[in-house]
């Protein structure tokens, strides 16, 4: 669609009006979300008209607004459905590059990556100079452990040196491929220049700052994300969310969060100003956005079912992540998990025993020792759930990993309450002593997970009791 390259390209209003218009026209106004949301944000003279057809977009209950019972890994058949319109609309018209890469895009999110392969290749060669083509296909292989194939569609892409989006897309991703971009002086002239308006350099100026993060220079990290911030896209604020995460020293502005399609930042806010089903709200909408991902199904599964024990729902992140990434660590870890705390504790051994043997004793084997501890004890051995338990919290020590330390030993906690209530308070006393070396937001996690513990086995004692 035309009227979506203009709109990538631009970010304008009047290129945002047609984008919607036109996509709302064929039927799938959905894919124009984020520029309805930039025509009702905007602070200049919009028709009426115009107006109108982006609120309508922005609640078609078609597309948005689904009960958080209702998460797109449930959709099989809608996505089924839309791959066969796709494919007639191809044959209809066999020359349309955003068509191939929608293709794509559905096949990854069905998991079939190996599907999706040849449309993204069909897509580049229709239209080898397309930003939106060329971002996506370096995504679609980035987020399919090919970065040394991500990084030369864009390397070798004849605008990569005179447009400040593909420029982003290429430091970024030569960084991700263990490599140094040899454009990183251009991108700097790019933003110390006036040639630019902010929301064009956004994405530029935000890759250069993750990049000088990573020598310490946390000065000028703060200055390239100060201007990546004046304009920024729903990936600058994703990727300035990390920053602030990691160097606790930069403060988002409560507006930024308002950018359109800023659900992982979101979801990351939430969590921090412990707004637990806010959170995983967000998450949800992260993952329907990003249904190729695995980082939304993995943080999705995560805080559903620690932060809101809402387990059921943990196991449907965990399953939608799965069915992209089958072999996540994470998301077979988080499954195993949520089935055993439903008493599904045979399906739980089945989905532990799929993890990957380098994971087990990888930098994720204090959180295997642990989930093979709980295991255990749901089996009924605790003698051999403790010794695990142990045996993850030495580990993580080891590691000088505290965070791990003092989830573990929590963990423990709600396991052995089960078994024997003052060993579990022991514990917790455990816990506390250090609890005080997290970072921030790590101890509010902390305490949530304490709070919890302690309010199931209050209502377990009351179970047994009566």
């Amino acid at each position: 669609m035309k009227a979506k390259l203009d709109w990538e390209a631009n970010r304008s209003v009047p290129f945002a009006g047609d984008f919607i218009g036109a996509a709302y026209a064929i039927g799938e106004g959905y894919v124009a979300k984020e520029a309805a949301e930039f025509v009702l944000k905007a602070q200049s003279a919009i028709s009426k008209a115009v107006r109108d057809l982006a609120s309508l977009v922005l609640h078609d209950q078609s597309s948005v607004g689904r009960s958080l019972k209702d998460p797109p890994i449930l959709n099989i058949d809608d996505r089924r459905l839309r791959i066969r319109k796709l494919r007639a609309s191809l044959r209809e018209f066999p020359r349309n590059p955003l068509a191939y890469m929608d293709l794509a895009r559905e096949y990854v999110a069905q998991g079939q990556p190996l599907s999706a392969v040849k449309p993204v290749k069909i897509a580049l060669a229709l239209a080898p100079n397309s930003r939106f083509v060329l971002r996506s296909a370096s995504r679609f292989f980035l987020h399919f452990n090919d970065p040394e194939q991500a990084h030369s569609i864009l390397r070798r892409a004849d605008r990569v040196k005179t447009d400040p989006w593909l420029l982003a897309a290429e430091i970024a991703v030569a960084d991700v491929a263990g490599r140094t971009s040899s454009l990183v002086k251009i991108g700097r002239q790019f933003v110390d220049s006036e040639k630019f308006p902010p929301s064009q350099i956004s994405e530029l100026a935000s890759a250069l700052g993750t990049l000088v993060s990573e020598t310490g220079n946390i000065r000028l990290v703060k200055r390239l994300f100060r201007r990546a911030l004046v304009e920024p896209t729903e990936n600058v604020v994703a990727q300035a969310g990390w920053i602030s995460r990691h160097i606790g020293d930069l403060q988002l502005a409560p507006h930024v969060l308002d950018t359109p399609g800023s659900y992982e930042a979101r979801a990351w806010a939430n969590l921090v100003d412990s707004h637990w089903t806010d959170s995983v709200a967000a998450a949800e909408l992260w993952l329907r956005d990003e249904p190729f991902a695995s980082r939304p199904a993995v943080f999705g599964s995560w805080a559903a079912m620690s932060m809101i024990t809402n387990l059921e729902l943990a196991e449907r992140f965990a399953r939608h992540g799965l069915s992209t990434h089958p072999n996540e660590f994470l998301l077979l870890n988080n499954l195993a998990v949520s089935l055993a705390c439903q008493g599904r504790t045979s399906e739980a051994v089945k989905v532990f025993e799929r993890i990957n043997q380098a994971d087990a004793e990888g930098p994720y084997k204090p959180t295997y020792l642990a989930t093979k501890g709980l295991l255990q004890f749901r089996l009924g051995s605790p003698d051999a759930g403790r010794h695990l338990y142990r045996m993850a919290v030495v580990e993580a020590k080891r590691k000088r990993d505290t965070r791990s330390v003092v989830r573990a030993l929590i963990h423990f906690a709600g396991e052995e309450f089960r078994f024997d209530p003052i060993k579990g308070e022991c514990l917790i006393q455990e816990v506390v002593a250090d609890l005080y070396q997290l970072p921030k937001i790590h101890q509010t996690i902390a305490t949530r997970l304490i709070e919890l513990t302690l309010h199931h086995y209050s209502a377990f004692g009351e179970t047994k009791r009566s």
